[in-house]
């Protein structure tokens, strides 16, 4: 089976947009000493860009899309169906020129001394309290 190549291009081109967004608002916490490293920080994303949501979600995963920017953690936030003001015929869908919003901050989470992302796992495996969830299961089978 052959891939589209060419099909796959503008996907890849839309998620490689919204990654330079994300690096760029990385760059502004690293600027303001928040953050020494990527990986320190947690992304979200806000949008009402369902083709994007999509893309992310269903075919690169979160997870995987964090691994692109690397940083810990992404939450795609889709605002379509929330963004709408009533009128006198009903609810009119005000989203059509609203940006993506990106916020960046500091993980709340404890950094993986293995990985070192900051997963919400650290610290649960009481024979590595220093790993998270992944790392501990990849350190007990050595």
């Amino acid at each position: 089976e052959s891939i589209d190549w060419q099909g796959e291009l503008p996907k890849w081109e839309k998620i490689m947009t919204i990654r330079d967004e994300v690096l760029y608002e990385l760059e502004g916490l690293r600027q303001d000493k928040k953050i020494t490293s990527n990986q320190e920080a947690k992304v979200t994303i806000r949008t009402v860009d369902s083709e994007l949501v999509s893309l992310i979600k269903d075919n690169l995963t979160e997870k995987d899309f964090a691994a692109l920017c690397i940083v810990s953690q992404v939450e795609i936030d889709s605002l379509r169906g929330r963004l709408c003001e009533g009128t006198g015929e009903g609810l009119v869908d005000i989203t059509k020129e609203i940006p993506n919003v990106i916020v960046a901050q500091k993980s709340e989470h404890q950094k993986c001394e293995r990985c070192w992302n900051y997963w919400p796992s650290v610290g649960t495996d009481s024979k590595y309290p220093d790993l998270c969830q992944r790392c501990a299961e990849v350190v007990s089978k050595l």
